[in-house]
């Protein structure tokens, strides 16, 4: 009957949140363990495999819907596989679709997020260096492309190796450096349009970080 319960089922962390973390070694691990334990405990009533089949596709598509990506996108050759249980003849092909649905799905969104991460990087990078004289808080740069700051920081530090603060600075006084070598230009002027409203703020940092004040860069 229906009533027996996989104990590989009610493992931790549960299929789902596999997914959404993009963990994709140990989702199609704990495939395989639950399909093993269907095997030693000798189960293939067509229950317990229907329950699986949904189960793992639901989790999938939900995941899908959740991103906001049709499934078209990833599904090329398992389109017959999501639609119709019966199409797959044995515990052994049920196992091997689900884990090549898994492999598929992630993989494909592992590529997405990678492009869209490369995109996002270049786009915020252009938006820095275009409003130097603003505040360029974080919170508010995340806002602009409409994500939450901690995931900008998290993906601009994986992309680039720098903290998002680190390039604001350094974008920063780039600008300032350039400024300088212009004849006649005021550190005051400078470092208001470099975004410092307060000048020996700014004198400070520039030479803390170039090892000279903005006037001796001025004259050399």
């Amino acid at each position: 009957g229906g009533g027996e319960m996989l104990d590989s089922l009610r493992h931790y962390p549960p299929f789902p949140i596999l997914l959404e973390t993009l963990q994709e070694q140990r989702a199609i691990g704990s495939i395989r363990e639950i399909f093993a334990e269907l095997r030693s405990r000798k189960y293939n009533s067509p229950d317990i495999l229907l329950h699986l089949y949904h189960m793992i596709t639901s989790a999938i598509t939900e995941d899908s819907i959740q991103r906001g990506i049709a499934e078209s996108a990833w599904c090329q050759g398992l389109e017959e596989f999501f639609l119709n249980f019966s199409s797959v003849r044995s515990v052994e092909a049920l196992e091997e679709k689900c884990i090549q649905a898994v492999r598929q799905y992630l993989d494909y969104i592992q590529g997405a997020e990678n492009h869209l991460a490369g995109n996002l990087i270049q786009n915020v990078k252009m938006y820095i260096r275009e409003n130097l004289q603003g505040t360029l808080a974080v919170s508010e740069i995340a806002g602009q492309f409409g994500y939450n700051a901690s995931y900008l920081t998290r993906v601009f530090k994986q992309k680039t190796g720098y903290s998002l603060n680190d390039y604001i600075i350094q974008a920063r006084m780039k600008k300032a450096k350039e400024l300088l070598k212009i004849p006649g230009m005021r550190v005051g002027d400078i470092s208001l349009m470099v975004g410092y409203e307060n000048t020996s703020h700014f004198s400070r940092l520039f030479k803390k970080l170039n090892g000279v004040s903005p006037k001796q860069y001025q004259s050399m």
